[in-house]
């Protein structure tokens, strides 16, 4: 739901508008709602409303909420006795599917170069891990009278051992990960669709 304010005096103060965030971690808006994404960016003097300007405000922004740490104040409070409130009209969420997908390749491929490294990693794990075998037989021979160093030997390849199998749970975990990121996309993508088709069976009323 969105409110539509006409400002009926021009606003004392600009408003700011450009965040700081990175468009990978942060999305589109940062945690305070300002612009994280650069074409959605105005200038660092921010914006300064003047009398008869429309604005469209999401009907959580406008009234206010509360949120940990205190209240955020709502825009309609915020230019109290500026703005007028002359309609409410109902848009559906839209996703940008652009960046989503452009996020998933971006994550698909660092995901992929892990898993190359980590395959690289396993490999390097595993040739030790047969030298390892083949030496415990050659050093307990020559020496067997030291229990304490057969020991040792056991431990280290247990301990290559478990490295190796802790790698292979990686690797598994990051193929999950990027099955996971698709099937979000393509849920997302089904749901906005569904959306969509029952958006337009429904009646819209504006005034």
């Amino acid at each position: 739901m969105f409110i539509k304010y006409v400002f009926t005096a021009d606003a004392d103060e600009p408003v700011q508008v450009d965040g700081v965030g990175v468009l990978e971690n942060d999305g589109i808006f940062n945690s305070s709602g300002l612009a994280v994404y650069s074409r959605l960016m105005q200038n660092e003097q921010g914006v300064t409303f003047k009398k008869g300007n429309v604005v469209y405000v999401d009907q959580q922004s406008a009234l206010g909420y509360q949120r940990e740490g205190g209240r955020v104040t709502g825009f309609a409070e915020t230019f109290k006795g500026k703005v007028e409130e002359k309609d409410r009209i109902y848009r559906r969420q839209l996703n940008d599917f652009p960046l989503m997908f452009k996020n998933l390749k971006l994550l698909s491929a660092q995901t992929l170069e892990e898993i190359r490294d980590t395959v690289q990693a396993n490999d390097t794990t595993r040739s030790a891990y047969k030298d390892a075998e083949s030496q415990i037989g050659v050093r307990a021979a020559l020496i067997a009278n030291s229990g304490e160093d057969a020991e040792n030997l056991e431990n280290d390849l247990a301990a290559i051992k478990a490295s190796n199998d802790a790698k292979q749970q990686e690797l598994e975990k990051l193929a999950k990960q990027i099955n996971s990121l698709r099937m979000n996309i393509d849920a997302i993508y089904q749901q906005n669709r569904s959306q969509t088709i029952d958006r337009l069976r429904m009646p819209v009323s504006t005034r």
